[in-house]
């Protein structure tokens, strides 16, 4: 008995161990630039590219890059109430005509319904879908297999709505994803 309590306490100590050298890691917010990404006419049905760099400090004294991350969150800022896809690709290739060579790995559906008008009272001009709790865990396959030095998170907007996206100033999107590095 007291060899198993001696064994229990040594363990517990190890783990408080562990727990204290565990490096907390800070997430990172990446958001598309509405000047330059997204910006034509979109039908149903039609989507844009969007590549977000991973960018930001992944723990003190080590290079701000990472390859890996969990995506924990997907919002979308739109001035029009549209039903959006987000399509999250491991490779910039975003291969669709051929599904042993589609990049694809995950997607997050909005619909007109889970837009939210930043401020309605006031006649509010955009809004706000967001995906939360999430555990989306992603690799950029291009900087693990060309040795890039930048990663980037691969991206499809794709309106699902009937209605155009429209283009320039008055059709803007933005998407801001949520991601905490692994490593």
């Amino acid at each position: 008995m007291k060899k198993l309590l001696a064994t229990a306490c040594f363990l517990l100590i190890l783990s408080g161990l562990a727990e204290a050298q565990r490096v907390t890691l800070p997430v990172l917010y990446l958001r598309s630039n509405a000047a330059s990404d997204c910006t034509g006419i979109l039908f149903e049905g039609q989507s844009c590219d969007v590549d977000l760099k991973i960018h930001g400090q992944v723990a003190p004294n080590v290079s701000p890059r990472s390859d890996e991350v969990i995506i924990k969150s997907v919002t979308i800022l739109s001035i029009q109430n549209l039903a959006w896809d987000v399509n999250i690709y491991t490779k910039d290739t975003r291969n669709h005509e051929d599904i042993d060579a589609d990049t694809f790995l995950d997607y997050v559906a909005f619909t007109a319904a889970n837009g939210k008008q930043v401020t309605p009272a006031v006649g509010g001009t955009a809004y706000r879908y967001q995906s939360r709790d999430l555990n989306i865990r992603y690799r950029d396959m291009d900087a693990t297999e060309e040795t890039s030095t930048t990663s980037e998170i691969h991206l499809q907007i794709i309106n699902r709505s009937t209605a155009a996206k429209v283009a320039d100033s008055d059709g803007k999107v933005v998407v801001i994803l949520t991601v905490e590095p692994i490593q």
